[in-house]
């Protein structure tokens, strides 16, 4: 699984695993951006999908992102390498009483596995979102802030 990732960088974030919704922990920048990011992401989505749309959230660590678009009404699968990460993010959506789909891989070992994930069921895999559309973001985030 880790020959496609960095295991330094799953070392890292594992480690942050405890820390993860700490709005004035490690990732304080990801909670502070959160809410702007998905009111964009949830904009472009329902401007062009169902307003259940399945979403994939690769890489999505603690499930920051994976929540609030739960909360928003979307089907969310998260993926992510940290099993740390996962664990708090189960354990957190559970508590807020969502149902996400948290998967410990990547993409490509899940679709090996044959576990039932196939790719082409997403609507928006949150992985796949260009430079050009992460700098849109950026931008609407320094404008809120």
């Amino acid at each position: 699984m880790l020959d496609k990732v960095s295991a330094e960088e799953v070392a890292r974030f594992s480690a942050l695993a405890p820390k993860w919704w700490d709005e004035d922990g490690p990732m304080r920048p990801l909670h502070r951006m959160n809410r702007l990011r998905v009111r964009w992401i949830t904009q472009r989505i329902r401007q062009t999908l169902r307003a259940d749309a399945k979403i994939l959230d690769l890489g999505c660590g603690g499930g920051i992102a994976s929540e609030a678009l739960a909360q928003a009404g979307f089907l969310v699968t998260g993926v992510d390498a940290s099993e740390e990460a996962i664990g708090v993010a189960r354990t957190h959506a559970a508590e807020a009483g969502l149902g996400i789909n948290y998967r410990v891989g990547l993409a490509d070992d899940l679709l090996a596995e044959g576990d039932g994930i196939e790719l082409d069921g997403f609507d928006i895999d949150l992985a796949g979102f260009d430079l050009g559309e992460v700098e849109e973001v950026v931008d609407e985030v320094k404008e809120g802030f």
